[in-house]
Parts: C-alpha cells; sequence; structure tokens
C-alpha cells in the first residue's frame, strides 16, 4: 500500500529507529522536555547514575513512545531543530534515513523509480558531453520522444551545452513518470556512455535494491 511521505511522517517511529538514528547524547533530557514528557519521570531517568547518556536517551524515547499516543517522526524531527536544540545535522541525517525507509518500503513502484533517477540528475547533468548524441541511443530505446529527439537535434548547433543537457534530462524524467519501467532501459543506455557509466551502475544497483 502506497503512503505519502507526509503521512509516514505523521506515524509513529520505533524505539529501534530512534535509537539508531537519533542519538541526541548529552541533550536527552531537553530533548525530552520538549518532548512535552513529565519532568519527574525524566529527573528519574537522569537520577540513574550508572546508565550512560546513550542508555538514558533510550529510556527518554522509551518513556515518550509508552506515554504519548500521538507521538510521531515529524516531532522528533521538529525537536531536533529548535532552537534550544540545534541538532540540525542530525536532524537531516535522520530525514535522510526516514525519506529512504518510506521510499523502500511504502513508495509504489512508479515513484522509487522516479526518485532514483532525480537523486542522480546531479551527476548526470555534470557527466553528459554529449547530450545528442545520447539522446539519439535513447530514442533508439524509445526512452524518449521523437519529438524530444528532433528538438535536441535542432538545438545542437544553436543552444548552449547546459541548455541541450537540461532538454534531455526532463525529458529522461518525463518518460520514467510515464513508465516506471523505462529507467531500467534508460540506465542500460547511459552504461554504454564511458561519461555515464558509472553513474548508471548506481542506478541499476538502486534499481534492484527497491524491487526486492
Amino acid at each position: 500500500m502506497e503512503i505519502s511521505f507526509d503521512a509516514f511522517l505523521s506515524s509513529t517511529p520505533t524505539i529501534k529507529e530512534l535509537t539508531d538514528h537519533v542519538n541526541v547524547s548529552t541533550n536527552w533530557y531537553l530533548v525530552g522536555t520538549l518532548l512535552d514528557l513529565d519532568q519527574k519521570r525524566l529527573k528519574s531517568i537522569e537520577a540513574h547514575t550508572g546508565h550512560t547518556d546513550a542508555h538514558k536517551t533510550v529510556e527518554m524515547f522509551n518513556l515518550w513512545l509508552d506515554t504519548t499516543p500521538t507521538a510521531s517522526r515529524r516531532q522528533v524531527l521538529e525537536v531536533l531543530r529548535a532552537d534550544a536544540v540545534e541538532e540540525n545535522t542530525l536532524a537531516y541525517k535522520y530525514e535522510k534515513h526516514l525519506r529512504e525507509l518510506h521510499e523502500t518500503t511504502y513508495a509504489s513502484p512508479s515513484t522509487k523509480a522516479v526518485s532514483i533517477l532525480q537523486r542522480n540528475i546531479q551527476s548526470l547533468n555534470e557527466a553528459l558531453v554529449s547530450p545528442v548524441q545520447v539522446s539519439q541511443l535513447l530514442y533508439s530505446k524509445r526512452c524518449i520522444s521523437e519529438a524530444t529527439l528532433d528538438e535536441m537535434e535542432r538545438i545542437d548547433q544553436r543552444r548552449s551545452l547546459d541548455d541541450k543537457k537540461t532538454t534531455l534530462l526532463t525529458a529522461m524524467q518525463e518518460t520514467v513518470s510515464s513508465d516506471y519501467r523505462k529507467l531500467k532501459d534508460i540506465a542500460t543506455v547511459l552504461s554504454d556512455v564511458a561519461q555515464t557509466k558509472d553513474i548508471a551502475q548506481k542506478i541499476m544497483t538502486k534499481r534492484e535494491n527497491s524491487s526486492r
């Protein structure tokens, strides 16, 4: 079943997820306070002198999950980004993990394919040196339309290299949005081009992993 990322953020995280990806270290008490946990319970955790901050963090999150029916991933991200906490790097890494988890678990094949291509667009933009030639190869695999090929060949002499790249990359994204299965064909074509071979391999690997 497909669930939007927004809905996924509104759902409750697991304690393992929080333990593995939200190590707030010495900030655990402050994070617990901003999550609106009972101060007496937090002080009780703090009083465990033999426990490390990592252990206390786990206890704090367990308390939060046990006493907060509306606990959500979004709340954790908001607290990490709060001015009083300023765990912005940790929030970025946690959200990145959540996006990958969501994509793997809940996204449709089409959403996954589009996401995989989009993550490699910047690398492709830097690697492409012969976009017109690549467009001809893609057309032979029916990965872009004849109209796009005509446009690429027409602008060959009159437009900048960046314009050609933008036109081609946009067409590739539109193709995958329309038919996610075309991502494999696009990667196959790119694997035959020296400058994009490594990127194509990354796309292939990610595609295979996401389909398991």
